[in-house]
């Protein structure tokens, strides 16, 4: 199974915060570092300057790597792997955290980065090893009252030190720095700043530093030993599990909070509801996000308006089935749940120039998109009509009552059965439809000539297996029920389906949100669950033709349809008829090379088949070009050999190189 296209589209969405913090850090790296003049322990101008630029761009980096994790817990949601009230509770929670994070660091509370010479207190028997101060150093934690007791006596010192009170934890213990800057001995004490271009903070008497006071094991050397600690950084790792650690930071990251909420409490309290708000209206205006191709869009619950309101039969469409001469398949969709629906229908007869009488066909079956398309309820239906007059025009409406009382009809609508004689049949072939100009005005084309039914070979919505990207096929329904029709008369479709349709190649049915719940090319398959509906099926055109549509490596192999086709083109049903293939990915490319993958299967598996039963003409699609093969059988070029033609280009734009050089194209161009 090939990574699907949404997982790609997906990805870059997600990726694009992180590639920008990337190149911010190379383009700080390159050209915003100055190492001459950017010294770390520097108190000049220039410096200052420098630490605020790092700052800012140390602020937009990582909070372009907030939004990518962001946006990450939103594509989970887009996906239906996360509940959106899971992403909403955890964006809550990561956008706060950042943002509380960013207020302490940014606001620099009264942060300062000092080296401490720490002395342990099992040396502390000497009344010089702190000096003479009037104010005692430890703070006690509980009543924020400084000890006032002689520090002339270092046992007293030392009874302090034992005391739990100002204790942050096990070997941690407040100090007030002013205490460390009015001893008089300097030399078992020592300050100096630490700014490492993050910081440059004012004095300030009150703030606290901690350090460890790691007490050595008895019998073990006893000495001076130097600790540097603050709240971001730890650099004596040795001495502190990385779960003491962890403990740590969060204690103090909760005492800068205490800080900023007594001296910065407006611009805390704003910075948590803007925190909250984006922390639930993002995931909420991404919620079902629809990425997808030709042409490129984003679209969100939030952005998207409906097609197909309540109260209305929305899309009205036409499937040929395999005998189109007598049957017809018609499939409609509606938002309300049909808890009953008919199709009325006459036709005219022109031998004695009147009306027929209306008759009723209730729907086969109908089913709920609702495990799918999230914005809204979608009911698709299905109506078989059999026992149909060849080359006769039936009129019909649609009535649809709801389980919610509302009764409805839709427009009227007519289709025309295929000739059951010698007559000629004309229809039209296409694939790969990008609804821009030239496909309307191809469309137009369509509906002026007038077809018996129209052909697609894959690639008609374009939304590459995202459910949340429904729109794409109401886009395209509504082209196929007013572009290519004419005078409300409904030209019916055979249907190929295309990588786009399942999002990549080699997927399975359940890759395939719309294609098997909105087509049925058999009858009987709407009361079928969708996934026994065969991708490949076979249509009689009048008594002398039959077209095949296969699936090339989407969601079957084509080893898998070579025992059916075999069958199919043996039967007495189609044995003599001119036989026409049409399926999705070339095996003749005209521009991919023709040892790829899925050529290289279809040469294998298929190919033999088409010179075994003398297929004269296979559409070929995919690749965006206009291209027609010499007729080729047994891979090599033969009068009686089959004609590949394609590549599917309703509109589309092509970037594909087209080539001639093997000798088996008799035309190959752009598609313009």
């Amino acid at each position: 199974m090939e990574l699907p296209y949404k997982i790609s589209y997906f990805l870059i969405f997600l990726l694009l915060p992180f590639m920008g913090a990337i190149l911010l850090v190379l383009i700080k790296f390159l050209f915003l570092d100055d190492s001459d003049v950017d010294k770390r322990y520097s108190r000049s101008t220039t410096n200052n300057n420098s630490s605020n630029r790092n700052n800012i761009f140390k602020l937009i980096i990582s909070s372009l790597y907030i939004l990518g994790f962001t946006f990450t817990l939103i594509s989970l949601s887009a996906w239906s792997f996360l509940s959106v009230y899971v992403v909403i509770l955890l964006s809550v929670l990561l956008i706060t955290s950042f943002t509380l994070y960013q207020l302490v660091y940014q606001l620099k509370i009264k942060r300062k980065r000092q080296k401490i010479k720490v002395v342990n207190i099992n040396t502390l028997n000497s009344p010089t090893i702190i000096g003479n101060t009037s104010n005692s150093i430890i703070e006690d934690s509980n009543n924020n009252n400084s000890s006032n007791s002689n520090n002339n006596d270092g046992e007293d010192l030392k009874n302090l030190l034992d005391i739990e009170s100002p204790k942050l934890r096990k070997g941690f213990y407040a100090i007030h720095l002013k205490d460390f800057n009015n001893t008089n001995n300097t030399d078992n004490i020592q300050q100096h700043d630490e700014n490492d271009d993050e910081e440059d903070d004012d004095d300030d008497d009150d703030y606290k530093y901690y350090y460890e006071n790691t007490l050595e094991e008895e019998g073990q050397q006893r000495g001076q030993q130097e600790f540097y600690f603050n709240s971001l950084e730890l650099n004596s790792k040795q001495h502190m599990p990385i779960i003491q650690r962890i403990k740590f930071r969060l204690t103090r990251f909760k005492w800068d909070l205490v800080k900023v909420w007594q001296y910065k409490k407006v611009i805390l309290v704003c910075s948590v509801i803007a925190s909250v708000f984006l922390g639930i209206f993002l995931p909420l205006f991404f919620e079902n996000v629809c990425i997808c191709s030709h042409p490129m869009s984003i679209s969100t619950k939030m952005t998207r308006k409906t097609y197909c309101p309540s109260g209305r039969v929305c899309f009205v469409y036409l499937s040929l089935p395999k005998d189109p001469s007598h049957s017809m398949i018609i499939q409609f969709h509606t938002r309300d749940e049909p808890s009953s629906a008919y199709l009325s229908y006459y036709y005219f007869d022109t031998f004695n120039s009147y009306n027929t009488s209306p008759i009723a066909k209730d729907i086969s079956n109908y089913i709920s998109m609702d495990q799918v398309i999230k914005d809204e309820s979608r009911y698709v239906s299905f109506i078989e009509l059999l026992d149909l007059k060849p080359d006769t025009e039936y009129f019909f409406n649609i009535h649809v009552e709801t389980t919610h009382q509302k009764v409805y009809n839709s427009t009227d609508y007519s289709f025309k059965t295929l000739p059951f004689n010698n007559d000629d049949i004309k229809f039209i072939v296409g694939g790969d439809i990008d609804l821009n100009n030239e496909a309307q005005k191809l469309g137009k084309l369509v509906s002026d000539y007038q077809p018996h039914f129209v052909v697609i070979g894959g690639d008609i919505a374009y939304e590459d297996g995202i459910g949340s990207c429904y729109q794409r096929w109401d886009e395209k329904l509504l082209f196929f029920q007013n572009t290519l029709s004419k005078n409300n008369r409904l030209l019916p479709l055979v249907l190929s389906i295309g990588n786009h349709e399942a999002g990549a190649f080699f997927q399975t049915w359940k890759q395939v949100p719309f294609y098997f719940d909105y087509f049925v090319f058999k009858i009987g398959d709407s009361a079928y669950p969708v996934h026994r509906r065969d991708p490949f099926h076979i249509h009689k055109i009048s008594t002398h033709s039959s077209i095949v549509s296969l699936d090339s490596c989407v969601t079957r192999v084509w080893s898998e349809q070579v025992e059916w086709l075999d069958d199919t083109w043996s039967s007495t049903e189609f044995k003599d008829t001119s036989k026409m293939v049409v399926y999705h990915t070339p095996i003749f490319p005209a521009s991919t090379p023709l040892d790829g993958k899925i050529a290289k299967l279809g040469v294998e598996y298929i190919v033999p088949l088409f010179d075994k039963f003398q297929v004269p003409l296979s559409f070929e699609n995919h690749e965006h070009l206009f291209k027609r093969t010499k007729p080729l059988r047994y891979g090599q070029i033969s009068k009686n050999g089959t004609v590949y033609v394609g590549d599917g280009a309703w509109g589309i734009s092509s970037n594909q190189i087209p080539r001639n050089g093997t000798g088996i194209f008799e035309k190959v161009s752009h598609s313009k």
